[in-house]
């Protein structure tokens, strides 16, 4: 049960990067619910669905926007996922712009055609470092990277708003469910071609991730919500690393074994091939790989009556499963979090593993 009075469901959504990974999700959880949903991407969805309209356009683009609007609205509430992402490895000038003028011109359109609330995507990256203890929304932020950067100046500018636009941020850890690639496609190749899988540290660390469809219907609830909040979500029953992969070496029957690596020669590395452009990982990755990190998520349970289905290694199973069925495309058309990130020097790791 919430303790907030929700409002009824907009009958009418639009979703900024619904062609993407989680954007497509989101995009289908609404349609699913009776939502008249439009997508604006500036990319083509490569699975498009019939019940959603899709227009292409970039965020960076005002009179874009203007159009999307004024064609295909009005629109009851607006679900902001579009971003640019590291793994595309963006011009810093055109990674802040998308994320964070993109947004500015997404709330002036709201503001404009009477948008009553908009909820933003944002991300576990607003933090730049492990934590003993569960972080709540009330804990200071700290990015350490662009996309860290960008991400938490879109969440202040949307709070800029205030008075005029209803906002809620849904800050958010690592996204997975049955399509999602990105980085997890580097650890499922390894699996799959019974590869040692390497643990930073002891293996003992926990990492929360969240799993699409409940991440869907926090943002449908975060809509339906008066004013405007920051919440956190994630999986509950966070178990370690080792255990998590364990999990899904066991899914995949393979012969892949753990091994456990020093930890601070392995991070130095880990910067160094990122610095030199021979690695996937960024200086996010680099602190918290051996660091645990669980979101508090009693604020959106209480407030939203939210509540997550699936825990981790229950959702990388189900990743690795869709994985073996369709592999690791990575053309380079398709959305960042759709496609399986390039190795780079991890290449090599795996063939002497």
């Amino acid at each position: 049960m919430s303790t907030l009075p929700l409002v009824p469901l907009a009958e009418r959504a639009l979703v900024t990067g619904g062609a993407g990974y989680f954007g497509g999700v989101l995009a289908r959880h609404l349609a699913d619910r009776g939502v008249a949903v439009v997508s604006f991407d500036r990319l083509e969805d490569p699975e498009p669905d019939p019940r959603i309209t899709y227009v292409r356009g970039d965020l960076r683009d005002p009179l874009a926007l203007a159009r999307a609007f004024a064609e295909q609205g009005p629109f009851g509430a607006v679900f902001h996922c579009a971003a640019l992402m590291l793994h595309e490895r963006p011009d810093p000038k055109d990674l802040w712009d998308s994320n964070v003028a993109g947004t500015r011109n997404l709330a002036d359109i709201c503001v404009a055609h009477g948008v009553r609330k908009i909820v933003y995507t944002s991300t576990i990256c607003v933090y730049g470092r492990s934590y003993a203890q569960l972080v709540a929304e009330t804990e200071p932020t700290c990015p350490v990277d662009g996309y860290g950067r960008s991400k938490l100046e879109a969440e202040r500018v949307l709070a800029g708003y205030a008075g005029r636009l209803e906002a809620d941020a849904i800050r958010c850890p690592t996204i997975v469910s049955a399509g999602r690639l990105g980085l997890l496609a580097i650890l499922f190749e390894f699996i799959q071609e019974q590869r040692r899988v390497y643990l930073v540290g002891e293996g003992r660390n926990r990492y929360q991730f969240v799993y699409a469809p409940d991440l869907a219907e926090a943002c449908l609830l975060a809509s339906r919500a008066p004013g405007s909040h920051v919440y956190h979500v994630g999986s509950d029953g966070v178990k370690t690393l080792a255990e998590v992969y364990g999990a899904v070496i066991e899914e995949a029957g393979s012969r892949s074994r753990l091994v456990r690596i020093p930890e601070a020669p392995t991070i130095a590395a880990l910067k160094l091939f990122h610095r030199l452009g021979l690695s996937p990982l960024g200086p996010y990755h680099s602190r918290l790989i051996s660091g645990t990190f669980v979101f508090d998520t009693a604020a959106i349970k209480r407030d939203l009556g939210w509540q997550p289905t699936l825990t981790n290694d229950e959702m990388l199973r189900e990743a690795y499963r869709h994985f073996l069925a369709a592999g690791a495309e990575r053309a380079a058309d398709l959305p960042a979090h759709r496609m399986g990130a390039k190795m780079g020097i991890l290449r090599l790791v795996k063939w002497l593993s």
